[in-house]
Order: structure tokens, then C-alpha cells, then sequence
């Protein structure tokens, strides 16, 4: 697999995170770090594998100041907090619920957790799952203070390596197709037999993961309708932690952390060259993002001086949600539970007088309805996600560059 098809396999992800959902970060390391690399290194003493951790993470710094010794400082900055989240998200997802036979859902982004191109709007649950055993997922779509506009269930599979393999999408599950009682409830089985189940969704003796993506009209800084996945074929692993666990924990978080630094820098890089900056084109899917439910996606890169604003303009397609996300340089989205106005939604956003959307993104206030604040950022990606397209076309998005007075 080439360097560029790696990159586009984790950042198409970059609207949906759907590489990180089917367990690929963690193959990010695993070609440095091979089963036999983790059974040799688990029966070596602790220092041995610390000292891999440690190096990894080290790499990851030094990847940082590499990558920012040109750029302001809040990008070298935020590049190091990247690192500690990536691995702390590493150490969740591989140790702490990383057990398809004892699974729980863990929240793969949040205020403080953002990976490639995340949407505060929407709220990202993942759950390690096998083919072995069946399980059974309950939740609400809406309570008395929520309501959930769209909701994604769906399971990945496959040879996630980057080593020429290839994973798949399994099956899927929409709130088009979820049966649920009066108040909104339901539950989900997922098992290689379908026994009559109203809600059911398939999994193969190779499935990784689950994921379950719900969209809201504004972000989401606590889950007021939280998610239980349960094993129906048996209880939980009652076997205390074991040594390879906590290698395979160690060594791949620090692995993750340190590729998800070269990655997500060298696909801004790629992504600037190609598109130039300050304006948008289609994300083109190759058959590599596994894109379920009719989500399509517009990406772009942006440059700003404090003084300028980008002015973007199109008109929204007929969709029950859109949304556009400015980022950083780290694929992150900016502070959202700090400032409000850093993303916005058809929920939010006022329309012109023809039904068209203009979007101010700027640093300075331009009196605009629809003005995204760059939160002393001076440039990054951006991105439009559209649900539930059908055979519409993306909206062709016209930008300018244009200056704000003081």
C-alpha cells in the first residue's frame, strides 16, 4: 500500500473516522509492532517495553517541532496536546475496551478528543465485537431533553492492516430502518444468524468493530442518551489483566499517537498542494470510505490573515442535515465548548433571501448571522458533510477571500 493510499485511507476518514471505528489505528503500529514483536517484548522486563513507549512518544514530539518549525505556535502547540490524546484514546480503545468477549462502548470524540475531521454535532461510540459471540446493543433515540436527528449503527471487518489488506463494511443500520417502542427505545442484535430480530445487524468471524455515530442539532458536550452493548451467549472475561494486554496497550497507543502525528500532517500537506488554499472541492470516494447512509463530503484548506475572511456561499442541498467544520492543522475541530460559534449546521445557519447559505469564517467579527470564529488559528482544513444525499449532486461552493474592518 503506498504511503498516499494510507494517508487516504485514515483521512477520508477525515469526514467520518470510519478507519478509526474499524480498529486501524491501531494497525497503524502493528507492522513496528508485530504479534511476535509484543509476545517476545511481554516476556522481556518492564523497562524494555517502557522504553519503546517512551521512544515512540519521543518520535512523536520530534515530529511535532518538525512539522511546525514554519507555523505559529498554537499549531505546535495543539500539536503536542494531539499527541496526548491520541494516546490516552489508545490505551482506552486497546486496554481499558478493547475485549470483544467483556465489550463497552467508549466515546471516540468529545470536546477534548477529536480525530480525523470530527463533528461536534455528532456523538461517536465504538465497541470492540467478534464473530464468536452475539451481543445486544439498547438505547433511545429521544428523551424529554433530546431528540436525535439521524442515527448510524455499523460494523466493520476485514484485514485492516497497511500491509495490502483490506477492510469492509459488514453491515449497517440506519433510523430509517430502527424499530422502536413509544418512547423512542430499541435494541440492536448483532449476531452471524438473524433468529427474527426486528433490528438486526450481521457479523462475520472477522469482524473488529461496532460503531454507532448519532447526529444532533448542536454539539454535544455530555451523552444525555447513552448506549449499552451486552454478550448474550455468555458473562463477562473475568480473567484479570494480563501481561500481553498491557504491552499490546502500551506499545500500540504510543504507535498510534506517533503515526497519527506523521499522518494527519502529511495529509494537510497533500491536501494543500492539491487543492490549494481557500477553497473546496468534492472528497472523491474511491470505494475506501465505507461511507454509509448517503453522507458525501467537501473538503478544503484555508489561509488567513488576522484582517481577512473567507467568504463562502452555496446552496444547501434538500437534506434532513449539513454541516461545515473548520479545523486546524491536526484535523481537529476548534474549541467548541469554549466558543460557540465554530461550527454551524442547517439548524443554525441563516439562510439569504434565495435560499443560498453564506458562511463567514474569520478571526474578526464581520456583523455576519453566520460568522465562524478561527479562535486565533491562521489556518487548517475545512469541511462540508451531507447526510442522506440520495442522487443529489454536492452543491458547488463558491469562496472569496475578503477583508474585515475592525
Amino acid at each position: 500500500m503506498t504511503a498516499i493510499r494510507i494517508i487516504k485511507t485514515l483521512a477520508g476518514v477525515a469526514a467520518l473516522s470510519v478507519a478509526f471505528a474499524a480498529g486501524a489505528y491501531y494497525q497503524a503500529g502493528q507492522k513496528a509492532h508485530s504479534a511476535a514483536n509484543l509476545a517476545a517484548l511481554s516476556m522481556q522486563d518492564e523497562s524494555a517495553w517502557w522504553s519503546h513507549f517512551i521512544g515512540s512518544l519521543s518520535r512523536a514530539g520530534d515530529l511535532v517541532e518538525q512539522y511546525t518549525q514554519d507555523l505559529p505556535e498554537l499549531d505546535k502547540l495543539e500539536g503536542y496536546r494531539l499527541v496526548t490524546r491520541m494516546t490516552a484514546l489508545g490505551f482506552e480503545r486497546l486496554m481499558e475496551a478493547g475485549n470483544p468477549n467483556a465489550p463497552q462502548f467508549f466515546r471516540m470524540q468529545s470536546a477534548t478528543r477529536k480525530f480525523a475531521g470530527d463533528s461536534p454535532d455528532q456523538l461517536y461510540h465504538a465497541a470492540a465485537v467478534s464473530g464468536e459471540h452475539r451481543y445486544r446493543i439498547t438505547g433511545q433515540l429521544h428523551s424529554e431533553q433530546l431528540s436525535t436527528v439521524l442515527l448510524e449503527a455499523s460494523v466493520y471487518g476485514g484485514d485492516m492492516s497497511f500491509e495490502g489488506g483490506s477492510r469492509r463494511l459488514v453491515s449497517h443500520l440506519d433510523e430509517s430502518q430502527l424499530v422502536t417502542d413509544s418512547e423512542g427505545r430499541f435494541e440492536i442484535i448483532l449476531s452471524t444468524q438473524n433468529k427474527g430480530e426486528a433490528n438486526w445487524m450481521k457479523l462475520e468471524n472477522d469482524v473488529k468493530n461496532v460503531l454507532v455515530r448519532r447526529y444532533f442539532t448542536e454539539p454535544q458536550l455530555h451523552d444525555l442518551l447513552p448506549l449499552n452493548i451486552e454478550r448474550l451467549d455468555g458473562g463477562a472475561d473475568p480473567a484479570p489483566l494480563q501481561r500481553e494486554q498491557l504491552v499490546k496497550g502500551i506499545l500500540g497507543a504510543s504507535a498510534f499517537a506517533e503515526e497519527t502525528t506523521r499522518f494527519w500532517h502529511t495529509w494537510v500537506k497533500e491536501t494543500r498542494a492539491k487543492l490549494g488554499v481557500n477553497q473546496m472541492r468534492n472528497l472523491q470516494d474511491d470505494g475506501d470510505l465505507l461511507t454509509p447512509g448517503g453522507i458525501k463530503y467537501i473538503q478544503g484548506a484555508w489561509q488567513l490573515e488576522p484582517e481577512q475572511g473567507l467568504k463562502i456561499t452555496f446552496m444547501p442541498p434538500q437534506v434532513p442535515y449539513w454541516s461545515f467544520v473548520p479545523m486546524n492543522m491536526w484535523m481537529e475541530s476548534f474549541d467548541w465548548h469554549l466558543v460557540e460559534n465554530v461550527v454551524i449546521n442547517n439548524f443554525k445557519a441563516k439562510p439569504n433571501d434565495d435560499g443560498s447559505i453564506t458562511i463567514i469564517l474569520s478571526e474578526r467579527d464581520p456583523g455576519s448571522p453566520n460568522w465562524l470564529f478561527t479562535q486565533g488559528h491562521r489556518g487548517g482544513l475545512m469541511s462540508f458533510r451531507f447526510a442522506r444525499m440520495g442522487e443529489q449532486a454536492l452543491p458547488v461552493v463558491q469562496t472569496e477571500v475578503i477583508t474585515i474592518k475592525k
